[in-house]
C-alpha cells in the first residue's frame, strides 16, 4: 500500500472513531432524558407577595409560600388569591370557582384569559373592580418573566367591564392600589394625590380637615372631579415639605406629558397646606388657602 493509500485508510478510521463516539454521547444523552433528568424539577415552591383588599379597597400584600407544579407558576398564583388571607382586615375578593381558560408569555407580556367567575362573584361592584383587577396584576407582575398582563374575560377584553375609558389593554404593577400609611407630610400628599388620581374621593376626602365636620364633601368631590381632569396629563416629579410661620406646607412640582411630541417638560408646582395631628399624622387644610 503506498503512502496515498495509507493516508486515506486513517482518515476512514478516523470517521468511524469519531462517528462512534458521537453515537455513544447521543446514547447517554437519550438515556439521561428517557430517565427523567431534567434541570427543572417537577415541583418546587416560591416564596411571592399576594395581593389581598383590606377594608378601604386598597391592597395589601402577604408573603406566601407556594407550591409550583411544573412550570405552572400562573396557576399556582391564582390559586393562591382564591384561598383565605392569613392577615385579620384582609378580604379575599376572587371567586373560588376562577379558572385560568390559557395564558401565554411573550415578551414579558402575559396574555391572560380567565373564566367568567371574575366578573360575576358577589365583590364584583363598582368600588372593589380595580382591587379586585389589581390583586392579580400586583402578584403576577412580581415576576422578572411578566413585566405587563393583558387580561380577558372568555376571550373578550376585560375593559368592557369598566366604565373606565382610561383603563390601558396592557395592565403594569400598580403602586397607587397598594395600601401604605404614610409617615411623612410629603408622603401624606403624594397619597392623597393618588387617591384622586384612581378617583378614591372618599378616601381623600377623609385625610381633609373637613372630614370629622361631615360637611363640603360634595363639594369637595366636586372639585377634585375637575382637577383630576386637568392634571390626567401630569406626574410628580419631587415634592418637599416647608415651614413657614409655624404652617406646614408640601410644595409639589409636576412633569408634563406632551403626548404629540412624546416628550416631558416642567409642568409648574402647587403647594397644599396640612396641619400636624398630636399622634403624627397630618390632615390637608381645606378649603385650600389661596
Amino acid at each position: 500500500m503506498n503512502k496515498y493509500g495509507k493516508f486515506f485508510v486513517g482518515i476512514a478510521v478516523l470517521c468511524v472513531i469519531v462517528f462512534l463516539l458521537l453515537s455513544k454521547i447521543n446514547s447517554i444523552d437519550y438515556v439521561l432524558a428517557d430517565n427523567g433528568i431534567s434541570p427543572m424539577p417537577s415541583s418546587f415552591t416560591i416564596e411571592t407577595p399576594i395581593f389581598y383588599m383590606n377594608s378601604e379597597a386598597m391592597l395589601e400584600s402577604e408573603m406566601k409560600t407556594l407550591l409550583i407544579h411544573g412550570d405552572n407558576i400562573i396557576k399556582a398564583v391564582v390559586d393562591e388569591l382564591k384561598k383565605p388571607p392569613i392577615k385579620p382586615g384582609h378580604i379575599k375578593v376572587i371567586d373560588d370557582k376562577l379558572k385560568v381558560i390559557s395564558y401565554e408569555i411573550i415578551n414579558q407580556k402575559l396574555y391572560l384569559n380567565l373564566s367568567k367567575d371574575l366578573v360575576s362573584s358577589e365583590y364584583w361592584v363598582d368600588e372593589y373592580k380595580m382591587a379586585i383587577l389589581y390583586s392579580i396584576v400586583n402578584s403576577l407582575t412580581q415576576f422578572d418573566t411578566i413585566d405587563r398582563i393583558q387580561i380577558k374575560v372568555d376571550g373578550k377584553d376585560i375593559s368592557a367591564y369598566f366604565n373606565d375609558d382610561n383603563l390601558m389593554t396592557d395592565l403594569t404593577f400598580n403602586s397607587v392600589m397598594n395600601f401604605q400609611k404614610p409617615a411623612t407630610a410629603e408622603e401624606f400628599i403624594i397619597t392623597f394625590l393618588n387617591f384622586i388620581k384612581i378617583e378614591r374621593y372618599d378616601l381623600a376626602y377623609e385625610m381633609t380637615t373637613q372630614s370629622n365636620s361631615g360637611l363640603f364633601k360634595e363639594k369637595f368631590t366636586e372639585a377634585m372631579i375637575r382637577y383630576k381632569s386637568k392634571k390626567n396629563r401630569y406626574s410628580i416629579s419631587q415634592c418637599f415639605s416647608k415651614k413657614s410661620n409655624g404652617e406646614l406646607s408640601v410644595i409639589v412640582s409636576y412633569l408634563y406629558k406632551d403626548s404629540m411630541r412624546n416628550i416631558m417638560y416642567d409642568g409648574g408646582s402647587e403647594e397644599w397646606q396640612l396641619i400636624e395631628l398630636p399622634e403624627g399624622d397630618y390632615k390637608v387644610v381645606w378649603p385650600r388657602k389661596k
